[in-house]
């Protein structure tokens, strides 16, 4: 089963998803023979007003915190059950805000009656789930960015009582994680039909070199890395990182998605790693463990990876996945910034155990033999 987990590299595919009329969208022939699929709509019609306006300071600068421009999230999903898809934003520093779907493209923001606001702290990613099985869609919202504060960190866990008001729950359900929290997904991990979930936690400063990588995935703060928590089925959740075999992260995770990789009958985690750390993909062993598999599955992957995504894409019964990498549009300027993926990094990377990084576009395709071939360029996919 999967569950909505839209990250800021998904933000706005367009707002006709689910509205209920006809989109107003329109398909034209341009001069160069492309199609207008989707068309930009103002905030003066739809009434979607969100802005995450960010502050630089000396301290809180890339130079020492990398993700500062990495974004917020946004969810789309119908939280009234009116058959209309609403959404919800997440704010880094400003507040979230949620916007009931009228129709016509026309929204209705009521964050402040409904109370998920989320005052406070710097807010990531966010994932919608039925997290008590009462026909409403809850919402789990991840926090952390630069605040050393814990208090400021907790993730929140917003309680839809079916009349368009929200109460906080992360502490009872046992998910108010305390990490650098940036995104989280929602699945069944072993099959008891209850939902499980992965949550991916940031190393607590940037720039990271390849030694510091080794040693926090050894010894690190256990803010700083990835958490798993297991559901008992009575609205209560226990953090099982270490024993699920999950506790050796050490990364700048963007994305994850889950499912079921090998065809053993269980659901596998795949998380997208910016910077030197490879991408985790932890295969479900069916008995409460799992067993990262990157290298062994892979030949190479991508090096910044940002977000990724699995389906089926050869009907041929097995997960394919594709992961986005940090491009940019031209080839001059991809040249330009080749410095960051030198060969001598490169080689040292292989050589201290990490995995073959390259900056383009990754589309792997599952052989059903247990192993992924990238064909990105066979199927002229940008990167």
């Amino acid at each position: 089963m999967r569950f909505l987990s839209v990250v800021f590299l998904l933000l706005m595919l367009g707002f006709g998803l689910g509205c209920g009329k006809k989109s107003q969208a329109t398909e034209k022939s341009t001069s160069d023979d492309t199609i207008q699929i989707f068309s930009s709509l103002p905030s003066s019609t739809t009434g979607v007003t969100f802005n995450n306006e960010l502050k630089e300071s000396p301290q809180r600068h890339y130079s020492n915190f990398n993700p500062i421009y990495d974004g917020g999230g946004v969810a789309t999903g119908d939280f009234n059950n009116d058959g209309l898809t609403d959404l919800y934003f997440t704010g880094n520093e400003v507040d979230n805000r949620l916007y009931i779907n009228k129709g016509d493209l026309k929204f209705e923001d009521i964050t402040e009656k409904a109370g998920v606001a989320a005052k406070g702290g710097w807010k990531n990613g966010v994932s919608l789930v039925d997290i008590n099985h009462d026909g409403f869609l809850d919402i789990y919202v991840c926090k952390g960015g630069w605040i050393k504060d814990s208090t400021q960190r907790r993730n929140l866990l917003y309680i839809n009582k079916g009349d368009l008001t929200f109460t906080e729950e992360a502490k009872k359900f046992g998910l108010d994680d305390p990490g650098y929290s940036f995104q989280s997904a929602f699945f069944d991990a072993d099959n008891d039909g209850d939902l499980d979930v992965y949550v991916i936690n940031h190393p607590d400063k940037s720039n990271l070199t390849l030694e510091e990588y080794k040693a926090g995935k050894a010894n690190g703060n256990k803010y700083c890395k990835d958490h798993f928590y297991r559901n008992h089925g009575n609205g209560t959740f226990t953090d099982v990182t270490n024993a699920a075999g999950l506790g050796g992260d050490y990364g700048f995770g963007l994305s994850v998605s889950t499912a079921d990789l090998d065809h053993n009958g269980y659901i596998d985690i795949y998380v997208s790693n910016d910077y030197q750390e490879p991408d985790y993909m932890y295969l479900n062993n069916g008995n409460g463990t799992f067993t990262e598999s990157i290298k062994d599955r892979t030949g190479h992957i991508s090096f910044f990876s940002m977000g990724v995504d699995i389906a089926d894409l050869d009907d041929d019964g097995w997960e394919d996945i594709f992961v986005s990498e940090m491009l940019p549009e031209d080839y001059k300027r991809s040249k330009i910034n080749m410095a960051s993926m030198n060969a001598p990094l490169f080689n040292r990377m292989v050589d201290e155990g990490f995995h073959r990084c390259y900056m383009h576009n990754v589309l792997q395709m599952n052989r059903g033999n247990g192993y992924f071939s990238d064909v990105a360029q066979l199927a002229r996919l940008p990167g």
